[in-house]
């Protein structure tokens, strides 16, 4: 996927799968084909004020199942609520799985934060 960080040393891999809200934004914004899970535990999903455009909910516990129906082609990007354990095992899940995945980093706090402030462009 286009804008995927390249860091150096420990770590280096886990972050070239993060995909921060500002970059996932101008990518929706360009009706990018990206399609965007929500993977926050059934008891962290709570109403958000600004959801993502065109997020569907997928159990994280029944990845195994649910990858299937995700062409090894199809541009993912997961969330749960801080980017954090959830998303980053459910995308490490899908990509050893031939799923081209990102997790958001922030998660939904951070998305919801960066809509708050205003921060949607590059650069702010």
């Amino acid at each position: 996927m286009p804008g995927c960080r390249r860091r150096e040393g420990p770590g280096a891999e886990l972050m070239s799968n993060a995909i921060s809200p500002r970059e996932l934004k101008r990518l929706l914004d360009q009706g990018a084909d990206v399609e965007v899970i929500d993977v926050r535990l059934m008891e962290d999903r709570t109403p958000v004020e600004h959801p993502i455009p065109g997020a569907a909910w997928r159990n994280p516990d029944e990845v195994a199942k649910w990858f299937r129906d995700i062409d090894a082609g199809q541009n993912v990007v997961v969330y749960c609520v801080h980017g954090h354990r959830v998303s980053q095992g459910v995308c490490a899940t899908l990509r050893s799985n031939g799923i081209g995945a990102r997790f958001l980093e922030e998660g939904i706090a951070g998305w919801e934060e960066m809509i708050r402030s205003g921060s949607t462009r590059s650069g702010e």
